[in-house]
């Protein structure tokens, strides 16, 4: 792939990944329109990008929810567990 063909992919990849889902499609289209190869590319772009996304949410819930199960498992001075989701073993602290 020649640096030219790249920049064109790139290029429209970000203008495509700014938009929302149903105006990309209608863009696409338009940039596309006799180009099945550019549009093949940027499609598999979006992809890895939305993936990428989604995988990036899942960590970051992830992440608060163990901080929030972390924060309200603590035991109480009786060495009893304080949590419902400690009962439940949830709680990593158990």
């Amino acid at each position: 792939m020649t640096p030219e063909r790249w920049a064109q992919i790139e290029e429209l990849f970000h203008r495509v990944a700014e938009c929302d889902p149903p105006r990309r499609t209608a863009l696409l289209d338009e940039a596309c329109a006799n180009d099945l190869e550019l549009r093949q590319h940027v499609e598999a772009l979006l992809s890895l990008d939305e993936d990428a996304r989604s995988k990036m949410q899942a960590l970051v819930r992830w992440s608060i929810s163990k901080e929030i199960i972390a924060t309200t498992c603590s035991r109480t001075a009786t060495g009893r567990r304080s949590s419902a989701m400690c009962r439940f073993g949830s709680c990593s602290t158990q």
